[in-house]
Parts: structure tokens; C-alpha cells; sequence
């Protein structure tokens, strides 16, 4: 073989050497950067996920814990002490007064961390999540809000990716449906109400809302009747426990009308010379009532509010700037303003209680 082309081969197979081992390195270093890329998308996925799961479990847990206190209250009779605090305490622990809440069981904030925990670390990615700071809250009528501080540490040591941050978790409990501590245990379970917001749509039902002077409420049941014909065969006394709901007042003799409780018309006639509490000009009040609703009215704000109590024990709240906050009603207080927030209320019936005044909103009523 010519020495020249020897040396010609010799040097093509060096070149094709160094070619391949450089292709080979090329693509061992894409697949790298590929394979980091991978893992990068995956742990920003993960952090997603890890902050969805906080704000879960934090929704979760409070609402949890705040049924549980609500159960442990009424079934013990006893209040809640201290409820911001407690609610959190029973949120991330499950324990009030060193005993576990059944309901809490598995599911409490500190359950959900280590939870997660636990996932990461089949994933071969090391965790520390702790719970640095929080705030619970009444935000409105009846919402109350959770706002957590995590502090999270997490390092994949197979992309040598480590993120180290704070995250903020906000997350609202609507109380609405959960049953009224306040009433439950202050009438030894005889009046168990669940905290149903009062429909406050159309004009009939304007009232109630935040009005200075509400405690004086007029509160009887409806006889709702187009003239006097119709009020003919009731008794006195059955009078002097309804309210004459009606379109025309104009249809009724003073005499007629001064045996009834109270009165609503649709009409706006002179009512000189009645001597009960009146509301007259209601527009749609005769056709929104029948026979079987309650209803509240104050003459002194021009408003009221019907079907309040549809049988015994269910009745609806309303928003009341005297009233207790829902953190008060847990601990039993009649007073507003242990803590921020709007204050609610609603109608009772003395009547299947001990005393027996005439029928009032319910901190009135339990404060006398």
C-alpha cells in the first residue's frame, strides 16, 4: 500500500474518530439539557400543585374546624373561649382542650403538609414546609377569611434546582347554613337555628338591614286579607297576635283595624286614628305574604320583612350593627364589639323559651 494513502486513511479514521466523539458528546450534552429542562417543568408543576394543596387544605381545615367547635359547643352547652385563635388552633392541630375532634381527623393543616411532604420525597425531592405566620378574620356578613404565610424549602438534587420563598394562601369560609351556637346553647338546644341569610330582594324585603333603631320590631304572624269581610270570624285575641297584611286600607273601618297587631297596605290612605303600628305605601307587600308567614316590621324605619319563621325552630338572619359577629355568637356574647365585623341577628319566639316578652331579635332577648 502507497505510503501516501496509509497515511490518508490513518488520518480520515482520526478525523472520523474525533467526528463521532464529538457527536456523541453533542448529543450527550442536548440529552442533558433536555433531561434538566424536563425536570425544571416538573418541579414548577410540583410548586403549583404544593400551593394548591395549601390553599385546599387551608379551606378545609378551617371549615372543618369551625363545625367541629360549633358541635362541641352544643353538644357540651358550653361556648367557645377565645374564637380566632381557637379556630386556627383547631384548624392546624384538631384538638380543642387537649381533645381531638373527630372531624378534624386527617384533615388538618398540619395533616396536608406533611402529606405533601411525603409525596415529594417518593419524587426524590427533599421538603421543609412550615407555617410562619396567619390571620383569621370576618370579611363580611357571613364570610370569614384565612390568610396563611408558608415558608417553603425545596431542592431537587437531580437538576440541583433548590427554591426557597414565602407563599401566601387567602382563602374565604362562608358560614352560611352552620347552626347558631348562641341561640342553641342559650336555650338549652329548644331553639336550634341554622344561620340562613334573610331573602332581602324586592321592596318587601329592603328591611332589616343595618338600621340604628331596629330593636323595635313589631313581629307577628300574617293575616293577609283583601277587606273586613275576611277578618269577621277572628277572635280578639287572635287579632292581637297578627298583622293585617293587606293592598287596601281603605276597605277596613279604624275599629277593624286597631284589634290587629300591626298593619301593612300597599295603599298610602290616611290611617289617622290607628293606634297600632302601621306601614302603609308597600307596593308588592299583599301579593309576597299568605296566611302562614311571620312577619317583622318597625314603623319608625318604614320597613319589615316577611316569612322570617316558617315553623318552629327555622327562622333567617339579618345583617345588624348592634348585633353579635359570628365570632361572638361562638362565644356567647350579646354585646357587639369584641371583634371587627358586621354584626348579624335574627327573630326569636319567646314563646317556647322560659320568659315570655314580646317577641324580639335574639341578642335583645337574651340580653334581658
Amino acid at each position: 500500500m502507497p505510503k501516501g494513502f496509509t497515511y490518508t486513511l490513518f488520518a480520515l479514521i482520526i478525523m472520523l474518530s474525533l467526528t463521532t466523539l464529538i457527536n456523541i458528546h453533542s448529543v450527550s450534552q442536548n440529552s442533558l439539557e433536555i433531561s434538566s429542562k424536563i425536570r425544571s417543568s416538573l418541579l414548577q408543576n410540583t410548586l403549583n400543585d404544593i400551593n394548591d394543596d395549601l390553599s385546599r387544605s387551608s379551606y378545609i381545615a378551617t371549615k372543618r374546624a369551625i363545625l367541629s367547635l360549633i358541635d362541641f359547643a352544643v353538644t357540651n352547652g358550653t361556648f367557645i373561649n377565645n374564637t380566632e385563635s381557637t379556630i386556627f388552633e383547631v384548624s392546624t392541630t384538631g384538638e380543642y382542650n387537649g381533645t381531638l375532634l373527630q372531624l378534624m381527623e386527617n384533615t388538618t393543616i398540619n395533616d396536608w403538609t406533611v402529606s405533601i411532604h411525603n409525596i415529594l420525597n417518593k419524587m426524590g425531592i427533599s421538603s421543609t414546609i412550615s407555617l410562619k405566620n396567619h390571620t383569621i378574620r370576618q370579611v363580611d356578613v357571613y364570610d370569614i377569611e384565612l390568610i396563611t404565610v408558608y415558608e417553603l424549602d425545596i431542592y431537587d438534587p437531580i437538576s440541583r434546582i433548590r427554591v426557597k420563598k414565602n407563599t401566601i394562601q387567602e382563602v374565604t369560609v362562608d358560614y352560611n347554613s352552620f347552626e347558631d351556637p348562641l341561640n342553641t346553647v342559650r336555650s338549652n338546644l329548644v331553639f336550634s337555628t341554622a344561620i340562613i341569610p334573610c331573602n332581602l330582594t324586592g321592596t318587601y324585603g329592603k328591611a332589616l338591614v343595618s338600621k340604628t333603631n331596629a330593636t323595635n320590631w313589631t313581629v307577628g304572624k300574617v293575616f293577609k286579607s283583601a277587606d273586613s269581610s275576611g277578618i269577621g270570624s277572628l277572635s280578639a285575641s287572635l287579632r292581637a297576635e297578627k298583622i293585617l297584611v293587606t293592598y287596601n286600607i281603605s276597605n277596613y273601618s279604624v275599629s277593624d283595624i286597631n284589634g290587629f297587631k300591626g298593619v301593612i297596605s300597599e295603599t298610602s290612605d290616611d290611617l289617622a286614628g290607628v293606634t297600632i303600628p302601621k306601614i302603609i305605601d308597600t307596593n308588592d307587600a299583599y301579593s309576597n305574604t299568605d296566611n302562614s308567614y311571620i312577619a317583622a316590621m318597625s314603623d319608625e324605619t318604614d320597613e319589615w320583612i316577611n316569612n322570617i319563621i316558617t315553623e318552629l325552630g327555622t327562622t333567617c338572619f339579618i345583617e345588624h350593627e348592634y348585633g353579635p359577629t359570628f365570632f361572638d355568637r361562638m362565644e356567647g356574647n350579646t354585646t357587639y364589639g369584641k371583634y371587627s365585623g358586621p354584626g348579624i341577628a335574627t327573630f326569636i319566639d319567646p314563646t317556647i323559651l322560659p320568659k315570655n316578652p314580646q317577641k324580639e331579635l335574639d341578642f335583645i332577648y337574651w340580653s334581658q
